[in-house]
Order: structure tokens, then sequence, then C-alpha cells
């Protein structure tokens, strides 16, 4: 289950139809937890489409801030695609700093 997904898990209670007050709150959540899923898919979408236009400097920059939550990135379905992009225009040399990191 990828973090987003987590973050955003409702009861099956809450889906049913009887709230209660607690319940409301959690629907509540929900709601302001699918705008922040759609936040974080519109930032990777963002990068997605930066990186073709990037130089080696600028891919070195997002490598560099990527490497410490690489495994995070390679299990959410947004962020993957983002990731492959990001190999496909990489160096090997840049590839393999990024890659270095999931060997553990």
């Amino acid at each position: 289950m990828s973090q987003s997904s987590r973050m955003c898990h409702l009861n099956s209670q809450t889906i049913k139809g009887n709230y209660s007050s607690s319940q409301s709150n959690l629907l509540a959540q929900g709601r302001s937890c699918l705008a922040v899923i759609k936040l974080i898919i519109t930032f990777y979408r963002a990068i997605q489409n930066f990186i073709p236009k990037a130089n080696s400097l600028e891919l070195d920059v997002i490598i560099f801030e990527l490497k410490p939550h690489l495994t995070d990135v390679l299990l959410d379905p947004y962020a993957n695609h983002m990731f492959q992009t990001l190999m496909h225009h990489s160096s090997p040399t840049q590839r393999i700093t990024l890659l270095s990191n999931v060997s553990n």
C-alpha cells in the first residue's frame, strides 16, 4: 500500500452511510486527503514533465533529493512514472548513483 493510500484509508463504516460525529470527521479527512493526493500527483507530473528538459546539473539535483527516498518513490504508483522518466533521461553514471542506494 503506498504512503498516499495509507494516509487516506477510511474505515468501511464511514462509507456505509450512518455518520456519527467521529465518522463525519473521518469523511472530512478523507476529502482533504484526496486533495493532498491530487497535489502529490500534480507535483510528480510537474517533475516528470521537467525531466526531459533538464540539463545534467538539474538532473543531479533531482537525483540527490530522491536518493534517500527511493524506496518510497518506487512503491508509489504516481512517483514510479516520474522515476521511469528520470531513468530514461539520466546518464549511466547518474543511474548508478541513484540505484546504489537500493541495493541494501
